[in-house]
């Protein structure tokens, strides 16, 4: 991701719905006590775990975004690389997150072959990626993305890496619109320096609304479609 955009993401990811909602999503999944956070940006997860009681950790390829979290006062954060063999012992965590960060990396495959190294027995990863290649825009590249998935892709990838996947579905299947809007926009040549904008109170509590819901049915149903993807997977 730019470095110029992580300021930006720690002023607003503590409220704007879209970081909320997807915590909100993956916190109904973790396990155990012992978390690691793979690429974890500016901290707002972790710094939740922490306050929480969990025992979290972080990995971020952005020394940039690390000075963010330990302005969060997170001290167990690193800096690493995601095309190399992760810094930790195997059979270490008993929860992997990986949120949007697969899509940055080169060998996405030897990045999940890595967290199952990490995992415990009985461990789980989380997952989240973004959604479909015909939403690329001028937004996927400022965020450094090199591909978006389908929820096959992300589900065999998962698989092939050992883990057995528990659920996998698409997310912010109610928000669909406004990136289509965002894909029309990219393609008439519209864009703009970042999407982390400002939104009025209103429209942010509406979003988080709909991702409220959209949360309660997944409990019981798959979406069909979504911006992105969810996997849970256990080893």
């Amino acid at each position: 991701m730019r470095e110029d955009l992580y300021p930006e993401m720690y002023r607003q990811e503590k409220t704007y719905w879209w970081h909320v909602a997807k915590r909100q999503l993956v916190k109904r999944f973790l396990q155990g006590k012992k978390i690691l956070d793979v690429g974890c940006g500016t901290g707002s997860m972790l710094s939740e775990l922490k306050e929480s009681g969990y025992d979290a950790y972080g990995l971020d390829g952005s020394r940039e975004a690390l000075v963010f979290c330990r302005k969060r006062g997170l001290e167990k954060v690193k800096a690493a690389d995601f095309e190399k063999p992760l810094p930790y012992p195997a059979g270490t965590f008993d929860t992997v997150l990986c949120l949007d960060v697969l899509e940055h990396v080169e060998h996405d495959d030897k990045l999940l072959s890595g967290i199952y190294e990490l995992l415990q027995d009985g461990g789980r990863l989380i997952l989240t990626v973004p959604a479909y290649q015909f939403l690329w825009t001028y937004w996927d590249e400022m965020l450094g993305h090199k591909r978006r998935y389908t929820l096959g892709q992300a589900r065999k990838l998962v698989a092939n890496s050992g883990l057995r996947v528990e659920k996998a579905t698409y997310f912010f299947c109610p928000h669909s619109p406004a990136f289509i809007i965002r894909l029309i926009k990219s393609r008439l040549g519209g864009r703009q320096e970042s999407d982390f904008v400002e939104l009025p109170p209103a429209v942010n509590n509406f979003l988080l609304f709909a991702a409220a819901v959209e949360r309660f049915l997944l409990r019981f149903i798959n979406m069909p479609f979504g911006v992105s993807i969810l996997i849970v997977a256990k080893k």
